[in-house]
């Protein structure tokens, strides 16, 4: 199983989004990570972590093109570390996250099942986020291509 977590960054503490107290202070800027979990085991952990406000997005803009079964990567908005997911099979997605010679997390997964839970997790950022961000307007943009998504994914309309 392959689950999503996301946790912002408050002081030298990560705290899982659902947990957030009040508005964070710069909507522009919010430190915080995605905890990748597959079978039990955290694959990607708190200590990569950068503004999280746009590295979902980031990540986000992959998403339709895994679906119609293009590769895709991207950087983190503020650290030279790449973010890439790639076809092994038409069954199979490799996620690659990685800087330089250092792996972060290189480890294989379902593609569907990575597809569906990459959709949840950030659909639930969204719309946590929109309610602790002032003046942020990213859910109004990215729900609606997530909630394609998860249409497409409902469909069976995976390549």
């Amino acid at each position: 199983m392959f689950s999503v977590k996301t946790v912002l960054k408050q002081g030298q503490d990560f705290v899982p989004i659902e947990d957030w107290q009040g508005k964070v202070a710069d909507s522009g800027y919010v430190a915080g990570a995605l905890i990748l979990t597959l079978d039990g085991t955290i694959i990607l952990d708190a200590s990569v972590w950068d503004d999280i406000n746009w590295l979902w997005p980031l990540i986000v803009n992959g998403l339709p093109d895994l679906l119609d079964g293009k590769d895709t990567a991207t950087g983190f908005p503020d650290q030279p570390i790449t973010f890439s997911v790639t076809h092994v099979d038409r069954e199979w997605l490799r996620l690659h996250v990685f800087c330089g010679g250092h792996d972060y997390a290189r480890k294989k997964i379902r593609k569907r099942a990575y597809l569906g839970e990459m959709t949840r997790a950030a659909i639930d950022f969204f719309t946590r986020f929109d309610a602790i961000a002032p003046r942020d307007y990213a859910a109004a943009h990215y729900v609606p291509i997530l909630n394609d998504i998860a249409d497409r994914l409902q469909r069976g309309s995976v390549r």
